[in-house]
């Protein structure tokens, strides 16, 4: 999950300089082919008819290379697309909305006192931070057992009497 968020806040997108290097490479690629159809065709350089064929071939590599980048950036809107799907789930928008709504509350309590929100925020920091980590600690410790009352030297209880105990049963003094 901290991988994902880390792809919302920060994408991976083709950078200028990258796409001027796709283009220009595509552009000298595309170039030499066009040049060698110049050649293969006994145009004769820099006549008309090879400056036709090489805007061409500057058209062509043009084109090729906004037809990639538009690619390469339908991918990036994709893979974002699917990242936010898998992080920005209803769950995650309604606990922004209930933290949302206790902040709006927080603030009118604050104002009504005439008290500046953030500064008590500020202030109950440490102390929510310490309540909370105690109350983690506290329930991360198992429970110690309770020792049984003959451990204690506490005598075991006579049976019970045939119809229950009655008050002077349990209240009367022991001789």
């Amino acid at each position: 999950m901290t991988d994902d968020w880390d792809k919302i806040s920060l994408p991976t997108l083709i950078t200028a300089r990258q796409m001027i290097y796709l283009i220009l490479g595509l552009e000298i690629v595309i170039q030499i082919i066009f040049i060698t159809l110049a050649s293969l065709s006994n145009m004769d350089t820099f006549s008309i008819d090879w400056w036709i064929l090489q805007f061409n071939g500057l058209v062509v590599a043009t084109n090729i290379g906004a037809v990639v980048l538009a690619i390469l950036a339908q991918k990036t809107a994709n893979d974002i697309g699917a990242t936010q799907a898998r992080v920005l789930t209803p769950d995650f928008y309604r606990t922004v909305a209930a933290l949302t709504d206790v902040k709006v509350s927080f603030d009118s309590a604050a104002e009504a006192d005439g008290r500046d929100s953030k500064d008590d925020l500020i202030e109950l920091g440490p102390v929510l931070y310490d309540y909370l980590r105690a109350f983690s600690l506290q329930r991360s410790i198992e429970p110690i057992q309770a020792p049984d009352p003959s451990d204690l030297g506490v005598p075991e209880a006579p049976p019970e009497p045939a119809g229950g105990w009655t008050e002077d049963d349990l209240f009367s003094d022991a001789d």
